[in-house]
């Protein structure tokens, strides 16, 4: 059997993708599924940006927003494990 692995995460975090999720209504206000829709030649921003930018863009993000393990040690999270968070 296998067994689910989440993460919970703290309210500031919730919040910081929460502002992430503003800024693309406001550039997209009809609505996109995606977190982080491709910037230049996409209307509707339905279209995600790439596997590389995506990884990019979000190593940069979590390096702004300082988030860090029970260590003290800056967090490394793949797109594989957002499927594995919840918020608290």
């Amino acid at each position: 059997m296998k067994r689910e692995a989440l993460v919970p995460i703290d309210e500031e975090l919730e919040h910081l993708i929460g502002r992430q999720q503003q800024a693309v209504r406001q550039r997209w206000p009809t609505g996109t599924p995606v977190l982080f829709p491709q910037p230049t030649a996409n209307p509707g921003g339905r279209t995600p940006v790439s596997d590389g930018t995506y990884r990019s863009a979000l190593d940069r993000w979590l390096e702004r927003c300082d988030i860090r393990d029970q260590h003290g040690r800056p967090v490394k999270i793949t797109p594989h494990q957002w499927r594995h968070i919840l918020s608290a």
